[in-house]
């Protein structure tokens, strides 16, 4: 019920919905590259993620075994995750050992993902990203 019909337009908002525009009126913010960010609506803000590292390490086993087997798949996937980064939708976890970045000092989340081909355009990557993985 993350948009309940219930709410007569006009009428007073429930709290959560109230707390939530007052946090996000305070949290938008314009980003360098024009884009507006904004907090996500979560009940709880000080929610605590579990250190999801080595599930998504043990996850990406399979997809660099057929990395190192086969280019027509290890290619067009690192076309399509160098793209991820340079828009910034993703960023490249710190090889120090660290799981958090320096810059942030917040809680990292990896969202295991690997790539399927369509049967009818073998030469277009698409990705999954399986951010409903359970840890």
């Amino acid at each position: 019920m993350d948009f309940s019909e219930e709410c007569i337009k006009g009428g007073p908002l429930p709290q959560e919905e109230r707390r939530f525009t007052a946090n996000a009126k305070e949290s938008i913010r314009l980003c360098h590259d024009g884009r507006y960010e904004m907090p996500l609506p979560v009940k709880n803000a000080n929610i605590a993620l579990p250190n999801n590292r080595e599930l998504s390490l043990r996850r990406l086993m399979p997809p660099k075994k057929r990395f190192s087997a086969d280019t027509s798949f290890r290619e067009p996937f690192i076309t399509f995750m160098d793209s991820m980064i340079k828009i910034g939708y993703a960023e490249k976890v710190p090889t120090s050992g660290s799981d958090s970045s320096p810059e942030t000092n917040s809680c990292v989340w990896f969202i295991p993902h690997h790539g399927v081909f369509h049967p009818k355009k073998l030469s277009k990557i698409r990705p999954v990203f399986d951010c409903s993985a359970v840890f």
